[in-house]
């Protein structure tokens, strides 16, 4: 039986908000939500105040193609270090059991541990336990590393899917949780739900043991057998490996950015949800894409044709599609992937390329897409949802999806930051 450092998993030290801090102000969604929607993070930024929060230790995405990026970085940093400094955070140090109030109601059970970046490949063919869910864009690594390698802290949004359909290593401490010592319990910003933390006993470090090894022989491939999938923050992990790897040589190999602080999920859990992640083309007309998207499924040798609704009798592929608040949708025939996000991604790619003044975002929720293609010059692209039963099969045996296939959950269900960990 492999130890949990063999199967890369360590007991992390972690940094939490002391009883100082106004709970309710802390934890804020994940960096890469509402990337489109500058009035979610102004509405944020002035319900948070002066207040201590998560919201001034990260950079949203959203403006990370702003001017002002440089000085952003630096104000985080300055932040980090102003929190360490006053002593608003205090350490624990051992596994915490997550329970994830959703604003829907349900529950969502995750364990916080860290993970040793050394076992971890985020190449196309990676063999290793711990693989990627999607295709890493690596021009979008180096500014995700600017942002981390003078931080004196890390903060997760990543979560790490495990197959574990007996139920067998997160749910039975949840089971014992009544037992467990409260860590934290907070209402999450932006009616976010509520997040509660429990230290899980160093006593069941030995059932955990077992369970993740057990969890590892059902894996289908003996050779190079799968443990963890990286379900959300793909590319915060690269750059967490990225930035591991520039610095190794100089800083040894028991240094703290070796590791990465995450949330572990089982994939079988009710209460996460696959969700498709929609795409809006920005500043295009509708003869235009519609025309390009024609000719791009010609040439694979399919046909289009307008339809009524996304309900056939055939196995032809269809998509929905908004502008101005009207719904198009297209049949494409004959059928053209499993990956409904994957081809349609292959025809943006080539569009963009086509077309560079347009661009894109990509988008949790319907109704933001449906606001974002209210006007002419957008176009919104509806997608279905992809199978957890396909993900970590699917991994396995072919390698990492194309790249923003799913979603776990709607943008409000993601990962709330709450937790961090000193990385020098």
């Amino acid at each position: 039986m492999k130890s949990l450092n063999e199967l890369g998993i360590y007991r992390p030290k972690i940094q939490l908000p002391n009883d100082k801090v106004a709970k309710d102000k802390w934890g804020v969604v994940a960096c890469d939500q509402y990337t489109s929607q500058h009035a979610y993070w102004k509405k944020l930024s002035k319900f948070v105040g002066k207040n201590p929060s998560t919201l001034n230790l990260v950079f949203p995405e959203i403006f990370l193609e702003q001017p002002d990026f440089k000085e952003r970085v630096v104000s985080i940093q300055k932040s980090m270090n102003n929190y360490l400094s006053t002593q608003i955070l205090e350490e624990f140090e051992g596994f915490l059991l997550v329970e994830r109030t959703l604003p829907q109601g349900k529950k969502r059970i995750g364990l916080m541990m860290a993970i040793d970046l050394e076992m971890y490949d985020f190449s196309p063919d990676s063999q290793s336990l711990i693989r990627p869910s999607e295709g890493t864009i690596l021009s979008r690594i180096p500014v995700r590393v600017d942002i981390r390698k003078d931080a004196p802290m890390e903060l997760p949004h990543i979560l790490l899917l495990i197959n574990d359909e007996a139920k067998s290593v997160i749910e039975p401490l949840y089971k014992k949780a009544a037992q467990f010592e409260v860590k934290y319990n907070a209402k999450l910003t932006m009616k976010g739900g509520k997040i509660k933390g429990f230290a899980v006993p160093e006593k069941f470090t030995k059932k955990l043991t077992s369970s993740f090894n057990k969890l590892l022989t059902k894996s289908k491939s003996k050779k190079s057998p799968l443990l963890f999938v990286v379900g959300d923050g793909n590319h915060s992990l690269a750059a967490a490996k990225s930035h591991w790897m520039q610095i190794k040589d100089k800083v040894g190999k028991d240094h703290p950015a070796r590791y990465a602080l995450v949330e572990t999920i089982n994939i079988h859990d009710p209460a996460l949800t696959f969700e498709p992640i929609h795409r809006v083309i920005f500043n295009t007309t509708k003869k235009t894409f519609f025309s390009e998207l024609d000719h791009f499924f010609e040439s694979k040798g399919a046909k289009t044709k307008i339809v009524k609704s996304k309900k056939t009798q055939t196995k032809a592929q269809i998509f929905e599609f908004l502008c101005k608040g009207e719904k198009t949708f297209i049949r494409i025939d004959p059928f053209q992937s499993e990956i409904e996000s994957g081809i349609m991604q292959e025809f943006i790619d080539e569009f963009l390329k086509k077309y560079p003044k347009a661009s894109v975002d990509y988008i949790h929720g319907q109704d933001a897409v449906i606001e974002l293609a209210s006007t002419t010059k957008n176009i919104g692209i509806l997608l279905s949802p992809l199978k957890k039963s396909q993900l970590l099969p699917f991994i396995e045996k072919y390698g990492p999806l194309p790249r923003k296939c799913f979603s776990l959950g709607e943008a409000d269900e993601k990962r709330f930051y709450f937790e961090a960990r000193l990385i020098k």
